[in-house]
């Protein structure tokens, strides 16, 4: 080769023992020893398990009422939805069987409802959901549901047009409160459920700029602001005009009693979710309203209950929680169900007994596997090495 030519690099393996395989290995050997005392371990472990759970859940304290549904007590005749677009008022009343201490979790329950059918839980656009602005033939994936009327639905889809839209307030006793803010997932908050990237709002506006441009449920009509009071308050033309209700309902984004302004893009090709929900939805609020975000995280079986507030103050044994509700959301058509649930939590979640009764059955049947291999090895024993049998067996063929 010529003096100025690069020396090809040597393509001799690296050395060292991970590089040639010969790394010292471990294999284990299945002596009736080693699988004796793994059952054993493995089977006392999960009855350990099981017994902590059950110890735990049965610290938990619960107490639900059947509201609504074909087989719902006749004392809650009064919150029986009588037809689609209906509302029933009434109260539900649960008494505490012992003390339930602070956090108690409020849950609301719903029973033959099939959130796992696969065409219902496909059925929604997460562009939409996460602000995006989408035409009517960009939305494939809400098949069957993409618009009502001449408008398209933002969001469209199954899922999130038969929205939970049942209400809970919490009237006696006086001074308990429930919260409604930080129950649903921290990742659907922060980054999934977001308004329409053209939406905004401004807040503290003057009564008298929206005087003659106020919007009110069920949104109907919408009369806008005139051009020159959006422009002033640095919004598109078209805004609309709205009498704060506060709380919950406007997610603390305005205080009841105040004015505010928002604008969304093209109110009269689009149906917004405030629009198609008015009484549960704020319009400064739309899809990051948290009772939506938990709506849509879909469940796997048909009877299930999902998050609806949380209540900061103990409730002694024998004291009665009255819940009043307005009650919408149509279920005996299906015969569904519908439940309001308050209850206390263990470390291990709810009053759930299958769990541990499971870790605890296969407890039993591992010990029980591991005497079995032990009455075994006493009448019939393996001694490791001893090819006797094997020399024996031959020798007969």
């Amino acid at each position: 080769t010529r003096a100025d030519e690069p020396k090809k690099k040597s393509r001799r393996p690296p050395a060292g023992k991970f590089y040639q395989q010969e790394m010292a290995a471990w294999q284990p050997t299945l002596t009736p020893g080693n699988v004796i005392t793994t059952f054993a371990v493995l089977g006392a472990g999960c009855i350990v398990v099981g017994v902590l759970i059950l110890y735990a859940t049965s610290s938990v304290v619960q107490v639900k009422a059947h509201y609504d549904g074909p087989d719902a007590p006749s004392a809650h005749e009064a919150c029986r939805v009588s037809g689609l677009g209906q509302t029933a008022s009434c109260e539900v009343t649960m008494k505490a069987p012992e003390k339930m201490a602070a956090p108690i979790y409020v849950y609301y329950e719903l029973g033959n409802v099939y959130q796992n059918h696969k065409r219902y839980s496909t059925s929604l656009s997460h562009e939409q959901l996460m602000g995006s602005i989408l035409e009517k033939d960009e939305l494939s994936a809400c098949e069957p549901l993409k618009t009502s009327g001449d408008r398209t639905l933002s969001p469209c889809g199954l899922l999130a047009n038969s929205f939970f839209s049942d209400t809970f307030t919490v009237s006696s006793p006086a001074g308990l409160e429930m919260k409604e803010e930080k129950i649903a997932w921290w990742s659907d908050r922060s980054h999934k459920f977001i308004q329409p990237d053209t939406f905004e709002y401004r807040t503290g506006i003057p009564e008298a700029d929206v005087e003659g441009c106020l919007n009110a449920p069920p949104y109907e009509t919408k009369t806008p602001c005139a051009d020159s009071v959006c422009q002033n308050h640095g919004l598109d033309s078209g805004c609309l005009g709205y009498a704060c209700v506060g709380g919950r309902f406007d997610d603390e984004r305005c205080d009841a009693g105040d004015y505010a302004l928002f604008s969304y893009e093209r109110p009269d090709k689009f149906q917004y979710l405030y629009e198609t929900y008015p009484d549960n939805i704020s319009p400064l609020v739309g899809v990051e309203d948290e009772h939506f975000m938990v709506h849509m995280r879909t469940a796997a079986l048909p009877h299930f209950r999902k998050l609806y507030g949380k209540i900061s103050t103990d409730v002694e044994k024998g004291e009665s929680v009255t819940f009043a509700v307005e009650s919408r959301f149509w279920v005996r058509k299906f015969g569904g169900d519908k439940y309001l649930t308050m209850t206390t939590l263990s470390n291990f979640g709810g009053a759930d007994h299958f769990t541990s009764v499971a870790y605890i059955v296969v407890g039993v049947i591992c010990c029980a596997v591991a005497l079995l291999f032990v009455g075994l090895q006493q009448v019939q024993p393996r001694v490791i090495g001893d090819l006797s049998a094997a020399v024996e067996n031959r020798k007969t063929k």
